[in-house]
């Protein structure tokens, strides 16, 4: 078993790894990314019926910001996994959460939507979901 990671954008927006080619046309929602997981998933016989955890990743300028980003993603159902704080090698306050679910694009793609607004709104980023592969 591994565990396959749709990283949706980088911790520095100024970063040469932020492409256009990863984005749909709003620069919100990295069909790419989530595509390409999906597809790894599929050619490692993960046949994405099975109901696992998916891991959400956020990054904030602030603790205050961040427990209200928690507080929202827990009031829509999301489970708090982790919090990380502010380190030598990034100065951002991270939490993970995650949900129990399948797979599956528009959900993630409906998720990448809903994170990315919540995260902004406190002046965080969302930075992408993970998943166990079930073969």
């Amino acid at each position: 078993m591994g565990y396959c990671s749709a990283m949706t954008k980088p911790l520095n927006p100024d970063s040469d790894d932020a492409t256009s080619d990863d984005m749909s046309a709003e620069g919100r929602i990295p069909t790419t990314a989530t595509l390409r997981v999906l597809e790894v998933l599929s050619e490692h016989g993960d046949a994405m019926t099975t109901v696992r955890e998916i891991d959400h990743f956020s990054y904030f300028p602030t603790a205050e910001g961040r427990s209200r980003f928690i507080e929202k993603c827990l009031a829509v159902g999301l489970k708090l996994r982790r919090l990380s704080e502010p380190d030598h090698i990034l100065d951002r306050y991270g939490a993970i959460l995650f949900h129990d679910d399948v797979p599956d694009e528009d959900l993630l793609l409906k998720m990448h939507e809903m994170l990315t607004a919540m995260a902004e709104a406190e002046a965080g980023n969302y930075d992408g979901w993970e998943t166990q592969l079930i073969a």
